[in-house]
């Protein structure tokens, strides 16, 4: 396993607007990693079975644009967002695995290994199996996600108490969690929208409750995908994991001070 390296160039703007009430922030990067070292399932070539390790995968590069705002349009009313594109490639991995139960592909002669997964020396089955991943995009790695939220505060006549009513929305593209690009373990794009309503004691905040739903749509996915393809007797069986935004919930929060 050799050392990873990397050179980073980047470049940004700060900015305060309209008396404050605006603030945007924009950045743009580019990161080139020599031995990049990334996480994946190898197959061992003795037992045919997965094991998860690092690997180096060469060359990477990393460039993109990120943007954060905050702003307070109206007094009690503030909005707050994010947004990121980052494209993550792979420049140069040449020996890669295949990944697993993927199909061999016809080697004519010694015609240089195009796109596709070849036998390693070309002696048959049995033998270890890679393919080229230049190109290829890094595993869960989405290129594109933003987040975007409100809340607005408000009196409650002249009681000195305050209500708030919040909602936030995150959102990203899809990722493959293959390193070695598995078309199995692709998570699609998909958004999550979360809301929370509050009461707060008022100018000491000694006492505040807030009730919030996550997930307001019971929208599903998965933190993760992996393939027990040579685990299973050749068989793909896939096995997910997932955070506990994954389903609706809904629950209360009371903070109290002294």
């Amino acid at each position: 396993m050799s050392a990873e390296h990397s050179k980073a160039y980047e470049i940004g703007i700060k900015s305060r607007l309209f008396d404050n009430r605006l603030q945007l922030n924009l950045t743009g990067f580019w990161t080139d990693y020599d031995d990049f070292q990334a996480q994946a399932g190898v197959i061992d070539a003795a037992t045919g079975l997965v094991q998860l390790g690092l690997n180096n995968v060469g060359k990477l590069r990393t460039k993109g644009v990120e943007l954060e705002m905050s702003a307070e349009p109206v007094s009690g009313f503030r909005i707050d967002g994010s947004a990121a594109y980052v494209d993550a490639k792979i420049r140069a991995f040449p020996a890669a695995n295949c990944y697993v139960g993927q199909a061999v592909t016809p080697q004519v002669g010694s015609a240089p290994m195009g796109v596709g997964c070849f036998d390693a020396d070309g002696t048959g089955p049995g033998t270890t199996r890679i393919q080229n991943l230049a190109g290829a995009n890094l595993a869960n790695s989405p290129k594109f996600k933003f987040n975007l939220g409100g809340v607005y505060t408000f009196a409650l006549g002249g009681s000195g108490m305050k209500g708030s009513f919040g909602l936030n929305y995150q959102y990203q593209t899809k990722v493959n969690f293959d390193l070695f690009q598995n078309p199995l373990t692709v998570q699609p794009a998909y958004g999550v929208l979360n809301g929370n309503i509050g009461l707060d004691s008022g100018e000491d905040s000694t006492l505040k409750v807030t009730l919030f739903v996550n997930n307001i749509f019971d929208k599903h996915y998965v933190a993760n995908i992996a393939d027990g393809y040579s685990t299973f007797g050749n068989v793909h069986v896939l096995t997910q994991s997932f955070t506990r935004n994954s389903q609706r919930y809904f629950g209360v929060k009371l903070k109290y001070e002294y």
